[in-house]
């Protein structure tokens, strides 16, 4: 959190608000949205499709954690998005990342998605410290996901809020 937050104070230094035009200069922050949503696909078993004979269904979250395309692929590891040789992007052409899925059925709302979270990341970022409750440390907190077709987490997280003044 300390390197996504330095990257956005940095960038949108003491204006005071965070300027939607100016998110693509935020490289890491964008790094980070792509390993949450590696990790944490929105949909873990993508649509259904059906050819003539069968009926297919895409294990996106089994995908983002195969060890055959990722390293240490349980880790969170957001710099491995940072390479600029590798295009991971919404598009569905990579296989192995396709959080959104691909090709025709790609969710349509995936652009939109992305930008919402990009945004409110930044601001969130930008306007607040965090921190855990009493104390606690981020090693200990509990990331067990629920099952069912979409995922979320088991426990909520809790966390402190601390305003920033931004002159």
């Amino acid at each position: 959190m300390t390197e996504a937050q330095a990257e956005v104070r940095k960038v949108f230094g003491n204006k005071g608000y965070v300027e939607e035009s100016e998110l693509p200069k935020l490289k890491y922050i964008d790094a980070v949205i792509k390993e949450i949503l590696r990790l944490h696909p929105p949909l873990p078993l993508l649509v259904p499709r059906e050819n003539f004979e069968t009926w297919i269904i895409v294990n996106a979250w089994a995908l983002g954690r195969d060890r055959k395309y990722w390293n240490e692929a349980e880790k969170f590891q957001s710099q491995r998005f940072l390479d600029p040789s590798t295009d991971y992007n919404f598009k569905g052409t990579n296989y192995q990342y396709i959080s959104f899925g691909s090709g025709r059925r790609i969710c349509p709302g995936s652009s939109f998605g992305y930008a919402v979270v990009d945004l409110a990341i930044a601001k969130l970022l930008y306007h607040f410290d965090w921190k855990l409750p009493d104390g606690g440390k981020h090693e200990d907190l509990d990331m067990e996901e629920t099952s069912g077709n979409a995922a979320s987490r088991k426990n909520h997280l809790c966390v402190v809020p601390t305003v920033v003044y931004h002159p």
